[in-house]
Order: C-alpha cells, then sequence, then structure tokens
C-alpha cells in the first residue's frame, strides 16, 4: 500500500543524509518530489537521486536552490508550482552546525547557523502555505533535534536555531490547523550519516551509545519512516507534536535532571510546607510534574513556588467571602 499516492512533495536539503531517505521514501510511497541542493558540489549527487526518484515509477526533479534566502525559496516554490500545481508536503530539513564554544562563536558563525536552519523554515513554510490553504488540506514537517530540546554545551547557535523550530512549528499548528494544515517537528538524536561517520568511533561514541537505551545511533532511515507517518494519512490527527527519533536518549536526560532539582525541590517544601503540606502534595505537586520531568530546575523550581502562593492566595479568598 502506497500511503502518499498523487501527493507533491518538497524536501529540502536532499542530496544526501536524511533528506535523501526521506526523498526515496516518500518516492517508494507514491509521491512527486522536488527536492533542493544547495551546492555546486552537490550537484552529481542531486542528479542522481533524481534518477533514482524516478526510477520508482514517479515524477521527481533536482533544484539548486538555497533554503537561506528567500528569493531563492520563492523562486523554487513558484517552479514547482508551475510544474505541479500544488504542494501537499513539505519537509524543511536544510541545515547546518557551526560549532563552537560561546566565547569563541562569531556573530557570523550565529547568524549563518540561523539563517539556514531557522529562518529557512518560516521562508518555505511562507511559501507552501499557499497552496495549500486554497486546498484546505496539507502537512508541513519541520526538522528540529534533541539538542534544541536539552542543549549542549558548545552549541549555542545550533541549539538556539533547533529549539526556534520547535516553537514556530507549535505556532503555525495553532495558526492554520482551522484549514486542516497539519505542523509538526521531527527531533533525531545521533543519526549516521557520512557527515557523521567520523564521530561514531572511539571512546567518546561508546559513552554517548551507553546513554541511549536502544543501544544504537538513528540511521536516516528511521527520520524517514517517521517524516512518512507524518507526512501520510496515518497522522492526520496530529500537529504542533515535536517527534524526538533518539531511541529514547532524551529520557535519561531529563531524569537526570530530576535528580538535579530534587534536593532544591525538597527543601523549598520543606520550608514552605507549614500546615499546608497535604494539600500540596495530594493537588498542587501534580500541577509542577511536568516541569519537573522536563529537567528544567528553575522552572521547577518556580512551578512549586506558584503553586504554593496559589493556594495561600486562594485560600485567602475563599475565607473573604
Amino acid at each position: 500500500m502506497k500511503l502518499l499516492e498523487g501527493k507533491v512533495a518538497i524536501v529540502t536539503g536532499a542530496a544526501r543524509g536524511i533528506g535523501e531517505a526521506i526523498a526515496l521514501k516518500f518516492a517508494e510511497h507514491g509521491a512527486t518530489v522536488a527536492f533542493t541542493y544547495v551546492s555546486d558540489s552537490s550537484a552529481e549527487k542531486a542528479a542522481v537521486l533524481e534518477e533514482k526518484l524516478k526510477s520508482l515509477g514517479v515524477d521527481a526533479k533536482a533544484y539548486q536552490s538555497n533554503a537561506g534566502d528567500v528569493s531563492q525559496c520563492e523562486a523554487f516554490v513558484t517552479d514547482v508550482l508551475d510544474k505541479y500545481k500544488t504542494v501537499d508536503i513539505c519537509v524543511n530539513n536544510a541545515g547546518i552546525s557551526k560549532d563552537n564554544l560561546l566565547m569563541r562563536l562569531t556573530p557570523e558563525q550565529w547568524d549563518d547557523v540561523i539563517k539556514v536552519n531557522l529562518n529557512s523554515v518560516f521562508y518555505m513554510t511562507k511559501q507552501v502555505i499557499k497552496p495549500m490553504m486554497k486546498a484546505r488540506k496539507g502537512s508541513i514537517i519541520n526538522m528540529s533535534s534533541v539538542i534544541g530540546e536539552m542543549g549542549n554545551g558548545g552549541q549555542s547557535s545550533y541549539a538556539a536555531s533547533k529549539a526556534g523550530i520547535i516553537g514556530f512549528t507549535k505556532s503555525v499548528a495553532k495558526e492554520l490547523g482551522s484549514r486542516n494544515i497539519r505542523c509538526n517537528a521531527i527531533a533525531p538524536g545521533f543519526v549516521e550519516t557520512d557527515m557523521t561517520s567520523y564521530l561514531k568511533q572511539g571512546e567518546a561514541a561508546d559513552k554517548y551509545k551507553a546513554g541511549i537505551p536502544l543501544g544504537r545511533f538513528a540511521s536516516t532511515e528511521d527520520i524517514a519512516n517517521t517524516s512518512l507517518f507524518l507526512a501520510s494519512d496515518m497522522g492526520a490527527y496530529i500537529t504542533g507534536q515535536t517527534i524526538s527519533v533518539c531511541g529514547g536518549s532524551i529520557v535519561l536526560t531529563t531524569a537526570r535532571g530530576l535528580r538535579e532539582v530534587e534536593p532544591e525541590l525538597l527543601d523549598l517544601v520543606r520550608t514552605l510546607k507549614g500546615s499546608r503540606w497535604q494539600i500540596f502534595t495530594k493537588i498542587q505537586l501534580p500541577g509542577a510534574l511536568p516541569y519537573i520531568f522536563s529537567g528544567m530546575k528553575v522552572a521547577a523550581v518556580l512551578a512549586v513556588a506558584g503553586a504554593i502562593v496559589g493556594e495561600f492566595l486562594g485560600s485567602d479568598r475563599g475565607s473573604a467571602t
């Protein structure tokens, strides 16, 4: 059963890696695929991919276009609409990283990462929602990262761009849901590609893998399968979500965050509990748990403090009536 029969899909940054896997997966399921590559050095790979896609019995076309340039995005989507008349699916996959310690990170490096990773999502989404709104249907998939959810030393620009994608995704989902346009994000963990092959060896790789409950790095196929689910009617009632495809590594990260917050949380409770302790634990603590388990220490403590203050204020109002 082909899940995307008759659909037209755009995939940015698809000459290799995750983007290539998504383009192939979509074509396998019957979608027409228009994809982008950015550099002249990728032209040959893009041409090979185009032929692979066509060999699967669908139409496909490679476009040289920089997703971080608004005018090129406009021209690209215009060309796709001229050729295929509509856009049903858009996967905003284009991205780069320029990792550096914050003290050494230059404004130029910061701007480059934000432009390609975050601005491109805005540029492309703004273009594709026009035909989607007209058709009153569509699926937008934005490639974020678990780094955008939990941060990482030496990757402040990358983390900021990927976290921004998550906020953007939620906002678009709320804005366009009434038009039957879904917008979701995928947050991959470490994915095995030709770009990351050198990171798979050595002690650091073994240590990182030990923190993944499933015990392995992700494959591009894992990300492509998730994209297929969100692009197809199987994900018809899912929007505004971020799906972490990380083998469970983020679970261990949040568990460590809970262990870090627990001492401060208990100290605060002991200080403020008084006669409110039983009410607090039975009613207010569950409301704070989502913050605690997110691993955000300050947010969790503030949530507890706010819960206690809210309980006092509610009690005062009750006694005055």
